[in-house]
């Protein structure tokens, strides 16, 4: 199984509304992995979202109008049937190769998911990219998006992740948690006894409509709280306290964001260790609903 073209996987994307990267995700998939169905659940899009998806093959599409990310991750995990899924995001590309990258730890019995690195491509990026796009268009090289020096986060990130079915088994998502149901997923995964790995191979490009400044700050804030060792956080302690002293001077908006996804980050790591089905404080988890 490591090497793995002979081996298909279902993937689980799930959409609502925004058309602009999905095409791009899609060709990069089809491009990069084995696909055994293509299930895409939708959050109540458009017709033109839907019209792309459906020039691919083997697609079912999933009704869940009016649900959160977590509904949406629960009912794709509800009908996989391969050993292994992936998890695509609709405003993610993966890099060449991704699923020979990742394919290698599928025969390690311990491992139960498989993490690309996340490389945010904020405004200003997508706009020099589009740039890029357009002269690749009409040139006989071919150009691909760039990394233009934002700092790559290692954070929770379940947009680019192979998943092993046997560790989702039974799980159910808080279907409150529209952000941080990846945290949940990461540790209902890791309390059962499996490894959560972050590939240094695989990556993925995510169009992320932060501006870049929101993008570093929420994600290192991410990547510092998905510590579990405490020598880890006193070890980057200072970058965190650096970062947030630097959001309040350049953007009081930003520092006062990373403070609450910090807290917002915590709740989704309590909720998934005592394994709740629901959280009282309702209000707190939909405060951060358009992250």
């Amino acid at each position: 199984m490591g090497g793995g073209r002979l081996l298909k996987i279902d993937v689980v994307m799930i959409v609502k509304d925004d058309a602009r990267y999905v095409a791009d995700s899609l060709e990069s998939l089809y491009s990069h992995v084995p696909v055994n169905r293509l299930l895409v659940v939708d959050g109540g899009s458009r017709k033109t979202v839907l019209d792309v998806v459906k020039r691919y093959p083997n697609v079912t599409l999933i009704d869940d109008s009016g649900g959160t990310r977590a509904t949406a991750r629960q009912k794709g995990i509800e009908i996989v049937v391969t050993d292994w899924f992936m998890f695509l995001d609709s405003d993610v590309v993966l890099c060449d190769d991704w699923f020979e990258k990742v394919s290698k730890y599928m025969n390690d019995s311990e491992v139960g998911a498989v993490q690309g690195v996340d490389i945010p491509q904020c405004d200003e990026f997508q706009k020099f990219n589009n740039l890029i796009k357009e002269v690749s268009c009409s040139s006989p090289i071919s150009f691909k998006p760039i990394h233009m020096g934002l700092p790559v986060v290692n954070g929770i990130f379940i947009g680019d992740t192979l998943i092993r079915r046997e560790a989702v088994k039974g799980i159910k998502i808080p279907p409150l948690l529209h952000v941080y149901e990846d945290r949940y997923i990461r540790r209902y995964i890791e309390d059962r006894g499996y490894r959560w790995v972050i590939s240094s191979e695989a990556y993925c490009f995510h169009y992320s409509h932060r501006k870049s400044i929101d993008a570093y700050y929420l994600g290192l804030i991410d990547t510092l709280a998905g510590y579990r060792s405490i020598g880890k956080y006193f070890r980057d302690a200072p970058k965190l306290l650096v970062s947030f002293i630097l959001a309040s001077i350049m953007d009081q908006r930003t520092a006062t964001k990373c403070f609450n996804l910090l807290l917002h980050n915590i709740a989704g790591s309590v909720a998934a260790r005592l394994h709740v089905g629901s959280i009282s404080d309702a209000g707190f988890l939909k405060k951060l609903e358009g992250y």
